[in-house]
């Protein structure tokens, strides 16, 4: 890792008013972009045409109890499949009933 530069002073010149100061971009970001970087403005994810319920990825069974013991975790998945009749025929779901 290469060694942290020292965050340069915030300090604004006397004289000048918050307003006018924030037109004038900050000498701290200055500082840390450089004076080579160009700015650029973040990129529009793939995604972002689609509507929010298509973005949205549903948690397996499995990773909904994630972190439980053997036992525990064998509970929770069938807690979950009981009370969820969509996941019925999800291969969490299956493999805890064949196990039963």
């Amino acid at each position: 890792l290469a060694p942290a530069r020292p965050l340069p002073e915030l300090t604004r010149p006397a004289g000048t008013s918050p307003a006018a100061a924030a037109s004038v971009p900050a000498p701290a970001a200055q500082a840390l972009r450089g004076p080579d970087t160009p700015v650029q403005a973040p990129r529009a994810a793939a995604r972002d045409a689609e509507p929010v319920l298509l973005q949205t990825r549903s948690l397996s069974p499995s990773e909904r109890c994630e972190g439980r013991g053997q036992q525990a975790l064998a509970g929770c998945i069938d807690r979950i499949c009981r009370s969820e009749p969509g996941l019925r025929d999800h291969a969490d779901c299956v493999k805890a009933r064949a196990t039963r």
